[in-house]
């Protein structure tokens, strides 16, 4: 038997799956549809911050369009751990992009004045 902890809401059912493939515990259609995904894919939106240049912040917040598989996670955060982009960045701005993520700005961040 397996257990898992639906995320799709705050509820946070505890769902079983039995080795049969019966679900139980999901309080809703939503709970047992992320665990037909969970079982298949896990997938997650990848949330993190990318250097940013000349701005009035060091860093902007950033996340993937869509979720990605759990599995290239790692790779994708080391790939990008380098890179930095040059300000003004606007809120919705694509910073990032290759074959397994897009990654979009979270807030706009303006250039620095130097005064």
């Amino acid at each position: 038997m397996k257990i898992l902890t639906c995320i799709v809401c705050p509820v946070g059912c505890k769902i079983k799956i039995d080795e049969d493939g019966n679900i139980q515990g999901a309080r809703c259609d939503r709970g047992v549809g992320f665990v037909k995904r969970e079982l298949l894919s896990s997938e997650r939106i990848l949330t993190t911050t990318v250097k940013i240049e000349g701005g009035i912040v060091r860093v902007i917040p950033v996340k993937s369009s869509r979720p990605v598989s759990k599995n290239k996670l790692r790779d994708i955060v080391k790939r990008i751990s380098n890179i930095s982009v040059p300000a003004p960045i606007n809120r919705g701005d694509v910073v990032y992009e290759d074959n397994d993520v897009k990654l979009v700005a979270t807030r706009s961040v303006p250039e620095r004045e130097d005064v």
